[in-house]
């Protein structure tokens, strides 16, 4: 997929969506379990600081740690179009693993998964997730996460028509009597989504200290790429939102 959005003028058609989303679907049946399993974490937030190794994946929670202030109740987006449900979860984790590759997501699923136990070892009754999130281990691989997707983001509203669809076409089930059923991400709300999974690398890139890390980890070259899709990300809601 990078090397189709990679190509001079490259654009993803419908039938290219299609094309990629049967690849994944041999890893469809995982993604979708951990997706369930980040949802059900999310919706017994109550239990926050409580942990089983076999429920939970921790880069799963991290990823939806970046957007999880923008899901709504079923009731409330039912009566708000614009809202967003848990229903994208299954969708916004196809899209990274189309973009990163999944052999680097299981390498940070991998990761992650020793850091919080690292840090569960390290804290033991005391532990959180923010201490997980705020490890600067996990940053950092947000980072990498982060800066790997930049390029594919570029043509940014062509891009933005492409994570619609593949959001839309791989939403997670739910019950026939569920309010949300019919529900589908609107055009109006997809670059709130993309805006919060690139919110980490957008705090980086306007610290003066953390943007001379980033350059010293990416490279300059990287940098001025990210700080351009940056600014496409913020001309765009100036002009349209």
């Amino acid at each position: 997929m990078n090397a189709t959005a990679a190509k001079p003028g490259g654009h993803l058609l419908p039938e290219d969506i299609a094309m990629l989303t049967t690849k994944f679907q041999d890893q469809s049946e995982k993604i979708a379990t951990s997706i369930t399993r980040s949802m059900n974490v999310y919706a017994n937030s109550q239990n926050e600081s409580q942990f089983d190794p076999e429920r939970v994946n921790a880069f799963d929670r991290v990823l939806v740690k970046q957007f999880s202030h923008l899901l709504k109740d079923d009731e409330f987006v039912a009566k708000n179009p614009d809202a967003i449900s848990r229903r994208v979860l299954n969708g916004i984790f196809v899209a990274v693993r189309m973009v990163a590759g999944p052999d680097r997501i299981e390498q940070y699923e991998q990761d992650a998964y020793l850091v919080m136990q690292r840090v569960r070892d390290d804290m033991k009754d005391a532990f959180s997730w923010e201490s997980v999130y705020a490890d600067m281990r996990v940053k950092n691989m947000l980072n990498q996460l982060l800066v790997s997707m930049v390029p594919h983001f570029m043509k940014l509203e062509t891009r933005l028509d492409w994570f619609l669809s593949v959001i839309n076409s791989n939403l997670s089930e739910v019950s026939s009597t569920s309010p949300v059923t019919d529900w589908k991400l609107s055009p109006n709300s997809v670059f709130f989504v993309l805006e919060a999974l690139f919110t980490h690398l957008r705090i980086n890139a306007e610290d003066d200290m953390a943007r001379m890390r980033l350059s010293k980890q990416f490279g300059a070259e990287t940098l001025e790429v990210v700080l351009e899709l940056l600014g496409k990300m913020s001309d765009y809601r100036a002009k349209n939102l």
